[in-house]
């Protein structure tokens, strides 16, 4: 199998709020296509579309009510190809949301099954005369009150794990699983690259029962299925889980070749919350070994809520003062609605620093449209749509998202304060090599040139310095070190290799040359990385 992914550079796309050619106020392919020059200059190689099916958009596109049919204010099926085509010309896969762990009650499923319990379609979903009196907790707790709701027309109660207009499948149901490969199968058809398969995590829950099929039997299932028609697709979790639920997912490397690597993200806050290594040293050591053929997925934000809920109570209070210390910040107890430029206060050394350990960590590297040049984010509109602004490429009206009249964009662009477009946008930062944008270019391209991240193993370094991180990655041929100083204190320490033999590949700014054999210095929030060819 082609393992193209562990040295995949992933870009989060909203296709609704990436470009607008229209002029319609909504973004579409059309202008998405348009920036994938952009995207090649910045040496994105795998792009992860968010849902751009049919959907009544209650929930930013995840409710979906056809998973065959494009939603037409996205454009048509021909403006889809060719911005396919375009991707594959500039050496970019294009891997999708497949949202499967419920559907909107607007899907014809839902309202067949609603209709007649003797349809086809009823065991779709799943039915209860009375809800279970376990209380189990919604998602959005705060929100929805039970994960049960009454249909008057049925006279029945249905399960949603999510809001209640998004009933869950029935997954123990084979004729659903047949629905998932043939939505697999057809987009496929069109030269998709692999699934995001989203909440995998809940996906799953339903065959915690002890009966067959297991969960892991119908990941090994889909796996198999999506490898039949395509050996290089992929298949990435979306499971929020806790160490010992890991295992479940990967298998012996016949489930999901991708994870989202939520637990190192929640580590890499509470590094920089106390701005100390060594919650990220801690888990870098607590990450299971996974087979070959699986890659951790590595992110700073994704574009739902900072989801903190693999800390503990106490040491996500600390990530909460340091990123979030109003409680509008948070959502639903456990997250944060903020983009990590807002949280870091615009920071650039920081924010570099920040960067450089995402490009550090094994596995591939993630970031979504706007977290390359510091978007901010805008609280006043709720839940997680204050994080999904629209792009900011330049300083004209509405940061060149859009051409449409202020009133027809839904989500206005952010124009005002440090984080607006007049401040904020690609075209400005593109003119300065020291941008946030124009160093994450340089973290690319060196990241691209040095594999052994991607599937190797560092070893953590030894140093007498809680608030630097040393990582060395070793094959036969070359020996990457990567140090990055979390404090915004300047730290020199000593390490058993003579620097003098090693080349600067990557470093925050100009060091000079080496004037102790064994000791380095690092500036507040600096970062170095040092190569040797054996």
């Amino acid at each position: 199998m082609d393992k193209w992914y562990q040295n995949a550079v992933m870009y989060g796309i909203d296709i609704d709020v990436f470009k607008d050619s229209n002029g319609d106020g909504i973004g579409d392919f059309r202008g998405a296509a348009e920036k994938l020059d952009y995207l090649a200059d910045l040496g994105v190689n795998c792009l992860w579309l968010l849902p751009y099916f049919y959907s009544p958009g209650k929930d930013n596109g995840y409710d979906i009510a056809d998973y065959l049919l494009i939603n037409p204010c996205f454009g048509s099926t021909d403006d889809f190809v060719e911005f396919l085509q375009e991707a594959e010309k500039r050496s970019m896969r294009v891997i999708i949301d497949l949202v499967v762990n419920h559907t909107s009650d607007e899907h014809p499923w839902f309202k067949a099954a609603r209709y007649n319990k003797h349809s086809e379609f009823y065991n779709y979903y799943l039915w209860r005369d009375k809800p279970p009196n376990d209380k189990e907790e919604n998602v959005f707790k705060k929100e929805e009150s039970s994960t049960w709701k009454y249909d008057e027309l049925n006279n029945q109660y249905y399960y949603h794990k999510y809001y209640h207009f998004e009933p869950n499948l029935n997954f123990k149901n084979p004729q659903v699983r047949d629905e998932v490969e043939r939505i697999m199968q057809y987009w496929m058809g069109f030269g998709i690259a692999g699934f995001r398969i989203d909440a995998a995590t809940h996906l799953f829950d339903q065959f915690d029962d002890g009966k067959k099929p297991t969960g892991a039997e119908v990941m090994n299932e889909f796996y198999e299925y999506m490898t039949k028609w395509r050996k290089d697709a992929v298949l990435l979790a979306e499971a929020d889980v806790e160490l010992d639920q890991i295992e479940r997912y990967i298998g012996d490397g016949d489930r999901m070749h991708m994870l989202f690597n939520f637990l190192m993200n929640n580590w890499l806050f509470l590094s920089l919350a106390r701005k100390d290594a060594q919650p990220v040293i801690k888990g870098l050591k607590a990450l299971p070994d996974t087979p070959k053929t699986v890659v951790w997925v590595n992110f700073i934000r994704n574009l739902d809520e900072l989801d903190l809920e693999q800390l503990s109570e106490e040491e996500r209070a600390e990530v909460f003062e340091a990123f979030a210390p109003n409680p509008k910040m948070q959502i639903y107890g456990r997250g944060i609605r903020r983009r990590a430029a807002t949280m870091l206060q615009g920071h650039p050394a920081r924010l570099k620093m920040a960067f450089n350990l995402l490009f550090a960590m094994p596995g591939a590297p993630m970031i979504v449209y706007g977290d390359e040049i510091g978007m901010g984010d805008n609280l006043i509109y709720p839940q997680r749509e204050a994080v999904r602004t629209p792009m900011q490429w330049d300083d004209s009206e509405n940061g060149g998202f859009s051409s449409a009249d202020k009133e027809r964009i839904r989500v206005q662009p952010i124009n005002h304060g440090v984080f607006g477009y007049k401040d904020v946008n690609v075209a400005e930062q593109l003119k300065d090599e020291q941008s946030l944008l124009m160093t994450i270019r340089r973290f690319i391209a060196v990241r691209k040139d040095f594999d052994i991240i991607g599937h190797g193993k560092p070893k953590i370094l030894k140093i007498d310095d809680a608030a630097v991180l040393g990582l060395k990655y070793e094959n036969e041929k070359t020996e990457l070190l990567i140090f990055i100083n979390f404090s915004g204190e300047q730290k020199v320490f000593e390490q058993k290799f003579d620097f003098r033999n090693y080349k600067s590949i990557l470093e925050d700014d100009p060091y000079g040359a080496q004037q102790n054999n064994n000791a380095l210095a690092l500036r507040a929030y600096g970062y170095r990385w040092l190569a040797r060819i054996k």
